[in-house]
């Protein structure tokens, strides 16, 4: 992806109407750390446990309705793609690395996806995913590089400057997304 494909704030808006009706608004909880106001976006309340359902619901919900969805994840973004199919009846088969956490591994398959571990890295299980999506009628999710995902990603910091617009500092943990 080159940065004149990065999504705008437009984008986001989009993606915020678009997402709407299939994910819980998370709370953000003020609190302080010594004497100095924090606030934490609770995403781990979101359906999917992280923010990557809103991500993977942009991206489905935009274009064409794939016949079968094709992702390969650490964890929550598989999560997220295997949640968002669910939510729009969808087929969906998740590979991940052999070194994925048990835990991650089960909440997928709990969401009705196909679970497939393949290889020692994420390098591995997205190169066997997307020799996999090449078949007719199936589209493979990126994890993080691609413009609906970012824009629908971007969702949780318009909520969070909707509701605290005087924010003048964020930190994010991330990882691939």
């Amino acid at each position: 992806m080159t940065t004149t494909n990065l999504p705008g704030p437009a984008d986001v808006a989009a993606a915020r109407a678009t997402i709407a009706p299939y994910i819980r608004r998370t709370p953000l909880l003020r609190a302080e750390v010594d004497g100095r106001p924090l606030l934490l976006k609770l995403e781990h309340l979101q359906r999917s446990g992280s923010f990557k359902l809103r991500g993977a619901l942009t991206a489905l919900l935009n274009g064409d309705r794939p016949e079968h969805v094709v992702t390969a994840s650490g964890g929550n973004h598989g999560l997220g793609v295997a949640t968002a199919a669910g939510l729009l009846g969808l087929p969906a088969t998740v590979y991940v690395p052999h070194t994925v956490p048990e835990t991650k591994a089960r909440r997928i398959e709990e969401t009705g996806a196909r679970l497939i571990r393949h290889g020692d890295t994420y390098a591995d299980a997205a190169a066997a995913a997307t020799a996999a999506a090449a078949g007719p009628g199936a589209r493979y999710l990126p994890a993080y590089d691609h413009p609906d995902v970012i824009a629908g990603q971007g969702t949780v910091a318009a909520e969070v400057i909707e509701e605290a617009p005087d924010v003048d500092a964020v930190a994010v943990a991330v990882g691939g997304g």
